[in-house]
């Protein structure tokens, strides 16, 4: 499972330089999945540590992002030095290819096992193969985008580790090796300053924004809320560090998700493996309504019911569509893309997603895709809701770096649910994955003509 350590320490670090420990706030929409569970049910506190005074506890692994320079080769003897120099603490390695009109980002999602060199590039070499072959068939990408193995390159990898990673420096190619818990930036930064760097560059689309308020030389981060003409202050948390513009777009009229989303659903596509892939398009009057600072980020996400448990009855009980796996593949055209983290979604949803954490070199009428192999999902005991699932959009923020850890919903705009009315946590059983997918039929999503929650 990815770690979280890292990402808790940096914003516990941040959130020591400002003082709003009293601050109350107006936090996110309630999106519970399911109607019959309670809110305490559904989102288990994800964070269990004290975080009182800034004192962790319990937590003693690190997660690192290591960027290598351009020029080396997937299956070179350097990434095999690589793979074998962080073997057990190697947590993803990503390689990047340039391929006509986009550039292809391709992970390889380890975990917490070990995975050799050639099994690694094995599965690499397979995911070229079946994009090359998607390529030729599939309309929504240009036949100019024909991925070269000769220009796969190694982009960067995530290791968690219990010590300093500074010699991973002396690594061939290493350009960067970043530990996400503390930056000299932040460090050095006054408490005043720490918040201002964060929020002067944000921007308001509607009114409502973020600002900040000093009192007894204490800084707090607030919230004016055009629509009641109120200003709050905001409680900052881990999970909530209250960095972003503070818009809340849609309900203000202004659409920022992507006007059209497919998914498609593929079972078998390797020994006891599903996939999931999506789609998603925008049209350049909503993309410029998401590139409005300069950290936006998105993340497009699938979820699978996964509620069997004994206390569930048999009427409400389902198997996930697809798991996550220790060696799944993922892909996608995104840029700036990342596999975004399952943690804290507990055992009952099943997550899948690739964010964009730098929104602006989104390109308006181009279809851009990710897809996620997983552990084939189980229809044995025929529950009544195998297989259902729910498509996702989130507005989100940029902190500080890049990546999973660095990215964050926006507080004040609801994460949408597309395509479902207002009475609907997941989509019908009778359209569930696995029909979709025996079906070789898509679920599709139209901003013009369809609901969002």
């Amino acid at each position: 499972m990815k770690r979280i350590y890292s990402i808790m320490l940096s914003i516990i670090l941040l959130l020591g330089l400002i003082s709003g420990a009293r601050c109350s706030a107006q936090e996110k929409t309630d999106n519970s999945f399911e109607e019959n569970m309670d809110a305490d049910t559904l989102y288990p506190s994800a964070y269990p540590y004290n975080y009182q005074n800034n004192n962790i506890e319990n937590f003693t692994a690190e997660s690192y992002r290591i960027d290598f320079v351009e020029g080396i080769k997937y299956n070179s003897n350097n990434v095999n030095n690589i793979i074998n120099a962080f073997s057990g603490i190697l947590d993803e390695i990503v390689f990047s290819v340039n391929a006509g009109d986009d550039t292809f980002t391709i992970g390889y999602y380890l975990g917490d096992e070990a995975h050799s060199f050639l099994d690694i590039i094995s599965e690499i070499e397979k995911t070229v193969e079946e994009l090359n072959r998607d390529i030729i068939v599939e309309e929504r990408i240009s036949s100019n985008n024909h991925l070269s193995l000769d220009a796969l390159e190694l982009k960067y990898c995530i290791v968690v580790s219990n010590s300093n990673l500074n010699n991973a420096s002396s690594l061939f190619g290493v350009k960067t090796v970043r530990r996400i818990t503390t930056t000299s930036t932040v460090t050095n930064l006054s408490r005043h300053d720490a918040i201002s760097s964060r929020l002067e560059r944000n921007n308001t689309i509607n009114g409502s924004y973020h600002h900040v308020e000093v009192i007894d030389d204490d800084a707090y981060v607030c919230w004016y809320n055009q629509l009641t003409g109120t200003h709050n202050h905001c409680s900052l948390s881990p999970s909530s560090p209250h960095a972003g513009d503070g818009n809340n777009r849609y309900a203000s009229g202004y659409q920022w998700f992507p006007n059209r989303v497919d998914v498609n659903f593929y079972t078998d596509v390797a020994t006891n493996e599903n996939r999931t892939k999506l789609w998603y398009k925008y049209d350049q009057s909503t993309l410029n309504n998401l590139n409005v600072d300069y950290n936006e980020a998105l993340e497009m996400e699938v979820a699978f019911y996964n509620y069997y448990g004994a206390t569930v009855s048999y009427n409400n009980k389902g198997n996930a569509f697809q798991l996550i796996k220790s060696g799944a593949v993922w892909a996608t055209n995104q840029p700036n893309s990342y596999r975004d983290t399952n943690f804290g979604d507990g055992n009952n949803i099943v997550t899948f997603c690739v964010g964009v954490d730098d929104t602006s070199d989104l390109v308006a009428g181009q279809w851009y895709f990710w897809y996620i192999n997983g552990t084939k999902g189980t229809t044995a005991n025929n529950y009544p809701n195998d297989g259902r699932f729910r498509v996702t959009a989130q507005r989100s923020y940029r902190v500080m770096g890049s990546g999973t850890w660095s990215v964050y919903a926006e507080e004040h705009e609801g994460i949408r649910i597309l395509g479902l009315n207002s009475n609907q946590n997941w989509v019908p059983a009778n359209q569930n994955a696995w029909i979709l997918a025996a079906a070789n039929d898509d679920w599709n999503f139209n901003s013009s003509t369809d609901p969002v929650k």
